[in-house]
C-alpha cells in the first residue's frame, strides 16, 4: 500500500470521526434539552452502569461467534477480524437505521466476496 493510500485512509478515518461526533453533538442537543446527561448519570447507580456494559460485551461476543458460525458454513476463509468489522459496522447502521435494517449492511463490508450472498446469510 503506498503512502498516498495510507494518507487517504487516515482522512476518511478522521472524517469519519468528525461526522459521527457531530452526529452525537446534534442528538445531544435536541434530544436532551430538559435534562443534563450528567445530571442523569450521577444519579444512575454504578453497579447497574457496570452489569449493563458488561452485557453489552457479552451481547456482541455472542452475535460475533454466531455471525463467524453463519458465514463460515459458506466461505471457510474469512478472517475473524473481518467478521468483527462487519458485525460492528451492521450493528452501527442498525442503531441508526429504523427497524435495524442497517444490520443488513453487514455485507457492504466484504469487498472479496459475494455481498448478496452474504446478505443472504445475513437474513438467516
Amino acid at each position: 500500500m503506498s503512502t498516498f493510500q495510507r494518507k487517504n485512509k487516515k482522512i476518511i478515518w478522521f472524517l469519519k470521526l468528525a461526522i459521527g461526533l457531530l452526529l452525537v453533538y446534534f442528538l445531544y442537543r435536541n434530544i436532551y434539552q430538559q435534562q443534563q446527561i450528567i445530571e442523569v448519570l450521577n444519579s444512575a447507580s454504578l453497579k447497574y452502569i457496570v452489569f449493563s456494559f458488561l452485557l453489552m460485551f457479552l451481547n456482541i461476543f455472542f452475535q460475533f461467534i454466531k455471525w463467524r458460525y453463519i458465514l463460515h458454513t459458506y466461505y471457510q476463509d474469512i478472517p475473524n477480524t473481518l467478521v468483527i468489522k462487519s458485525l460492528l459496522f451492521g450493528i452501527t447502521l442498525g442503531f441508526i437505521t429504523p427497524g435495524n435494517l442497517g444490520e443488513l449492511g453487514r455485507a457492504l463490508y466484504f469487498k472479496k466476496y459475494d455481498r448478496m450472498i452474504i446478505t443472504g446469510l445475513n437474513i438467516v
